[in-house]
């Protein structure tokens, strides 16, 4: 709900922000301001359910949620109709003809021919109503008009309100100006031309012609069984847009007054009935003349798509071929995708229509790029999501189906062409899908003998370690859960441990959890202390110590049930036991076992009390800082000693004494940044300056910290570093500050 309800005011907040810098250059009464006030009651006026529905908060339970009617009401039919009062009057009984939005926007688009009940009605037009009926033809309603954009560099794609917007890639982060952009309207139904009636031709229809949907996923990737072969990920929040262009690819010239539209002409210029006065597309007898928005350039929309977009549940593929290659054929990625396609609706138990497939092209990390395979529901009942439970089977039930018991040549309805691909038949294949799905690709594709950790009783966990266990004590696990840490304690910050927030949401759900530590924890420092102790505070969480690594075969044990049988997980990672932000992140697969007993504990749970630091000097005093020693860097370390020792007559007392300086120890672990560094050197040097010079002795300075989440090793120049001198490593920058500063 926070996401949803954040990305509606974004979009409001980049509205206002439009509306006031059009009105700052005194644009009042233009069309832009018009324009964006528009969509602003379009944001404001959308329903609340409606709302949430479309954007996947709400279940839909496999039912279409966008729904498009074709106004098929001519003055001729109206006339004949109203004279008919029978009771039987199917007009009056029958609703409008109907499909999904992603069929009409294929079948019912401007221009395209639409035959009911025998006679060949051409679409003119949509319905500018947005929640009203489309038989109220007085009602003009706010059209919702977005840009989509598809980034020709990592694949990804996405809309927004904003032109601007749409040329920076959310996945990549990259400006593309080259990226693909559409402008594009969702229509809330089609019309014909209430004046224009029907024939009976039904040899010259024309149709429009199908575009490829632009599909995009999030989430993180999982390894298949062998990671050599590939991988994949599962999303509920896949973005898919489908679109039409037209008849030429051009998109439409649309009027807003009237809703009337056509395809713009092969050459991109607007067809003749709107380069010239139109009449309304749905007009009473009353009216005369042409339509107002003939005189206004602003209510003629060109190049314009119409479009849809939703968000459903998307299963994303990339495979390897046995020799390592990502798979870049066209031919061969669709005719898999159908293989799969057909292989997971068999799985679950579903008709294939319920799922969709595609394939797109998507950027690799480390450079060049693959063909992912797209499978995604058609109308958001979770099925693509659930694919994991079925991928140890899928790609040899999608082998079996490439067998064709016809043996045709490319494809069949025996085998992988079914009515769904009808529009795709140049691009399947059964041969080219087979020559990379080989019987040495199956064969592989088990786990490997190093990643078989339990041995026979290993197999792949196709999520990650935090939904696993999810799913484990969704199923009824009453007995607890034990989690596992490792790692030396010095690369330890508890805080921001996913281990830690699992234990406590674990906790609150009335789980009983376990937190298995390495038996030597004095590294840890009084910060992670704290907070253990405040995690072995709760009544259901205990600390433990364990003697032995959780080692099994060449994997570390990460997490097990306290059921029996029991149910473990491995990682092939010591780093991803670690009690940080890393837990439970490996670049390996999650390896599962079932069966057996929880690995016995010796220790008793460890005592909030035995954890906490001791106050061992009873001297130690509190201070609290305000504003006393504000002011410029330089000086910094003078004001600090003098509010340290005015506050602390014990300090004073020490740093006004007869003892040599032999050492000085400083502990930080995010001491990245150079206004940290120069802080540290002024303090250094106030110190310095506090204490009498024969007592000085170039004492050794020893400076903890570890490695950030920015820092790869090696700090990186740029403007803040640029007139430093020395290297830029870490160390290389310390020794340049402190010299700098005479120390």
């Amino acid at each position: 709900m926070d996401e949803i309800s954040g990305k509606w005011l974004k979009e409001w907040e980049q509205l206002e922000a439009e509306e006031a810098e059009i009105l700052r250059e005194g644009g009042e009464n233009a069309p832009a301001t018009r324009a964006i006030r528009v969509h602003k009651e379009r944001h404001v006026g959308e329903y609340l359910l409606r709302e949430l529905a479309t954007r996947g908060f709400l279940p839909v339970y496999g039912f279409p949620t966008n729904i498009a009617s074709f106004d098929n009401l001519t003055v001729s039919r109206y006339v004949r109709e109203k004279r008919d009062g029978r009771e039987d009057n199917r007009y009056k009984r029958r609703e409008l003809a109907s499909r999904d939005l992603v069929t009409a926007l294929r079948e019912y688009a401007p221009g395209s021919d639409v035959v009911i009940d025998g006679l060949v009605y051409k679409s003119a037009g949509i319905t500018l109503n947005w929640h009203i009926p489309a038989d109220q033809n007085e009602v003009r309603e706010i059209q919702e008009i977005r840009f989509v954009w598809r980034c020709r560099r990592c694949g990804a794609s996405g809309s927004t309100h904003n032109l601007d917007s749409a040329r920076s890639c959310e996945s990549c982060g990259v400006e593309n100006e080259s990226a693909d952009i559409v402008e594009f309207l969702e229509p809330a139904g089609f019309a014909v031309d209430f004046y224009q009636d029907p024939g009976n031709d039904i040899t010259t229809q024309q149709f429009i012609p199908v575009e490829p949907p632009w599909i995009d996923s999030d989430g993180d990737w999982l390894s298949l069984p062998n990671p050599e072969l590939g991988r994949f990920r599962v999303s509920n929040r896949g973005h898919v847009f489908n679109q039409s262009k037209g008849v030429n690819g051009q998109g439409y010239a649309l009027c807003l007054e009237c809703g009337r539209a056509e395809p713009m002409m092969p050459d991109g210029t607007l067809p003749a009935v709107l380069d010239n006065p139109h009449r309304k597309l749905r007009r009473s007898k009353d009216e005369s003349g042409y339509c107002p928005g003939s005189d206004n350039p602003w209510k003629i929309k060109q190049r314009i798509a119409l479009g849809h977009e939703g968000w459903t549940d998307v299963l994303e593929i990339q495979l390897r071929s046995e020799s390592g290659e990502w798979l870049n054929d066209k031919v061969a990625a669709t005719t898999l995708a159908v293989a799969f396609r057909d292989s997971l609706a068999a799985a679950i138990g579903i008709q294939a229509t319920e799922l969709g497939c595609e394939i797109k092209p998507s950027r690799l990390e480390l450079g060049g790029y693959c063909q992912s395979i797209l499978i995604f529901d058609r109308y958001a009942a979770g099925y693509a999501s659930d694919a994991e439970r079925f991928m140890n089977n899928l790609f040899r039930s999608a082998r079996q189906r490439l067998e064709c018991p016809s043996d045709c040549d490319s494809s069949c309805p025996q085998c992988v062409l079914d009515y769904d691909q009808r529009f795709a038949i140049d691009m399947l294949d059964r041969h080219t899908a087979k020559q990379f799905l080989t019987d040495g690709w199956l064969d592989r594709l088990q786990l490997p003998e190093e990643l078989a950790f339990f041995g026979s009783a290993s197999r792949l966990e196709p999520h990650s370690i935090r939904e696993s266990i999810w799913r484990i004590v969704g199923q009824g696990n009453n007995g607890g859960i034990r989690l596992f840490a490792a790692c030396r304690n010095e690369d330890w910050d508890v805080a921001p441990s996913p281990l830690r927030e699992l234990s406590y949401r674990l906790a609150g759900q009335g789980v009983k959890v376990e937190v298995a530590l390495p038996s030597e924890i004095s590294g840890l420092d009084d910060a992670d202390r704290f907070i253990l102790a405040s995690l072995a505070d709760h009544p259901l969480i205990d600390l433990l110590l364990l003697d032995e690594p959780a080692r099994v075969g060449n994997g570390w044990i990460i997490a097990e049930t306290l059921d029996s049988p029991v149910a473990r997980w491995a990682v092939s990672s010591e780093q991803a036991l670690n009690f940080s932000a890393e837990w439970g992140t490996s670049t390996g697969p999650l390896i599962k076992q079932e069966g057996g007993q929880p690995i016995p504990l010796s220790s008793s749970p460890l005592s909030p009390d035995a954890l906490r630091p001791k106050n061992l000097d009873l001297g130690d005093k509190e201070i609290t800082i305000h504003h006393e020693i504000d002011g410029p860097v330089t000086g910094f370390g003078t004001r600090f000693w003098q509010k340290v020792m005015t506050d602390h007559p014990a300090t004073a007392e020490v740093i006004k004494g007869k003892g040599e300086v032999v050492g000085l120890t400083y502990a930080d672990r995010y001491l990245f940044s150079p206004i940290s560094v120069a802080l540290l050197a002024e303090l250094v040097k106030g110190l310095r300056n506090a204490i009498e010079p024969n007592r000085w002795k170039t004492p050794a300075i020893n400076i903890r910290t570890t490695p950030n989440a920015y820092d790869d090793g090696s700090w990186k120049p740029n403007k803040l570093w640029a007139n430093w001198p020395d290297t830029y490593t870490r160390d290389g920058v310390l020794k340049s500050v402190f010299q700098t500063a005479g120390i």
